[in-house]
């Protein structure tokens, strides 16, 4: 379970989020929907502690995370897949999930069978080197090393960027499948439809604030999602 309450911050540029309230429930997906520069990653970087708030609440399961860095904000049960994949290009794709697992809750071999029960083809190219593989390839290690670390939530950004329409429906699969595993799941993503199609509930942002909320089905013909995407 996420909660997050009264959180505002500042970044360089002058560009600020105030006063927002967003919960992700626990075996569910949660999505931030916007146009880009609403505010959707700048937010996510304040949840895993890469932007410090100036003031306001992140809970991870009751437990207080908005002052923590990123590395104590991993300690506590929180992943982050940023925009792109974050993996290792030097070091293989095993080498990648035993590095996660060290730097998480778990025992190296933890969460390796469901690593691949959510990409199964993730197990030929353990030893491939992170650096050699594709957008997609890199995405699913990323989500894999993130499971890896034993997290109960697990925050991604902009999973469908970069990425050919084709392995769209492998990367909606595989963060579904999260939701199966009873992570909490806070997703931020420009795609809408893919969005709504994953949510269970989802955030509207625009210029740094929020606009609207609701389940996927409400939102999916909204007037609120159309201006914010549209002005």
């Amino acid at each position: 379970m996420l909660n997050i309450a009264n959180l505002s911050f500042n970044e360089p540029g002058g560009r600020s989020i105030r006063g927002l309230r967003i919960a992700a429930g626990t075996g569910a997906i949660t999505a931030l929907i916007g146009a880009s520069g609403s505010g959707k990653s700048r937010l996510l970087r304040a949840v895993v502690g890469i932007t410090r708030p100036v003031h306001g609440s992140i809970q991870v399961d009751g437990i207080e995370i908005a002052h923590l860095t990123l590395r104590q904000v991993v300690r506590r049960g929180l992943a982050f897949v940023p925009q792109g994949g974050m993996v290792v290009d030097p070091l293989t794709v095993d080498e990648n999930l035993e590095l996660s697992a060290r730097a998480g809750r778990g025992r190296i071999d933890s969460r390796r069978d469901e690593v691949f029960a959510l990409f199964p083809a993730l197990t030929a190219l353990l030893d491939r080197r992170a650096g050699t593989l594709t957008a997609r390839q890199r995405l699913m290690l990323a989500i894999g090393r993130a499971v890896m670390t034993r997290p109960s939530t697990i925050a991604i950004d902009q999973p469908s960027f970069g990425l050919p329409t084709h392995a769209l429906d492998e990367v909606q699969r595989a963060i579904a499948g999260l939701r199966a595993l009873e992570y909490t799941v806070l997703l931020a993503e420009q795609n809408v439809s893919l969005a709504l199609d994953l949510a269970d509930h989802a955030y509207v942002l625009r210029g740094g604030a929020l606009v609207a909320s609701g389940t996927a089905e409400q939102l999916r013909d909204s007037d609120a999602v159309a201006e914010a995407f549209l002005g």
